[in-house]
């Protein structure tokens, strides 16, 4: 069963994902040295609770986050790092191997989001699969290991959106000593402008990197509707080399890693887009 608490890792790479990630955040700061502190896990009890919640709802949305949250846990139930340095502490999460495994749900309804109130409307499978993931990552950064530090969240694909909703958290919020800072690569957009406007509020430094080629960044759909999907923070928009291939374009290690070493001779461009 994708949430048996036995369900073992048996994907190395998921572990090397987590850590390129961390990688390529060591890279925008050189002098920055982490220490792991746990890694970010799936509570089985909560998933199974979250997936039998969606399932008990009649409405095709429900459904397919269900079934969204079944795939994207099938494979592995370790989803990232929390690490420290002297100064500050990060949450590395992951996306997945295969875009399959979840952007056929992509343009799923919004739901209210539920760690934070009055903070709008979150991606109902994106704030599931967080929903599993909330107790490891609190857990982790309750640890009585030293003072307390200010948390960076980062992620890359369905790990950016995971970020994006860790740090709007309150809980987590309550655990940082200090403003969050959020990076994220090839995030996809996680809630509607009540939510964007609650993060802008709270979370003032967020840095969205987009490969120009990447169709991910473009989704969920951001329409002329009351209640549509909206970025959060600033994007800064690199240029991968122009590709047909969308797992190129989207992939960490191919588009984006390319992108940030072309923005050593270029620099990148700023936008705050919805």
């Amino acid at each position: 069963m994708f949430c048996s608490r036995s369900q073992p890792m048996r994907t190395p790479w998921r572990v090397s994902l987590s850590s390129v990630t961390l990688l390529i955040l060591l890279s925008f700061f050189p002098d920055l040295v982490l220490k792991e502190k746990g890694r970010i896990t799936v509570d089985a009890d909560t998933c199974m609770q979250v997936w039998a919640q969606l399932q008990s709802q009649p409405d095709v949305h429900s459904q397919n986050a269900s079934d969204m949250l079944a795939t994207v846990m099938a494979d592995s139930h370790f989803f990232g790092f929390v690490a420290a340095s002297k100064d500050q502490t990060v949450i590395s999460l992951r996306g997945t191997h295969f875009l399959s495994d979840w952007i056929g749900n992509v343009e799923l309804a919004l739901v209210e989001y539920r760690f934070r109130s009055e903070a709008g409307l979150v991606h109902i499978g994106f704030q599931a699969i967080y929903e599993t993931l909330r107790k490891s990552i609190t857990t982790v950064l309750s640890r009585p290991d030293g003072n307390p530090l200010p948390v960076v969240t980062v992620g890359h694909s369905l790990g950016g959106a995971l970020a994006t909703l860790c740090a709007l958290d309150a809980e987590v919020a309550r655990l940082s000593n200090g403003p969050i800072k959020v990076v994220t690569f090839a995030s996809p957009r996680v809630g509607n402008s009540d939510f964007k406007n609650a993060f802008g509020r709270n979370v003032t430094d967020c840095l969205r990197i987009a490969n120009r080629s990447d169709l991910i960044p473009h989704l969920p759909l951001h329409l002329p509707l009351p209640n549509t999907y909206c970025h959060v923070g600033q994007a800064a928009i690199i240029d991968g080399g122009f590709t047909l291939d969308l797992g190129e374009a989207h992939g960490l290690c191919a588009g984006y890693i390319r992108g940030l070493n072309r923005t050593i001779a270029e620099p990148v461009e700023l936008h705050a887009l919805d």
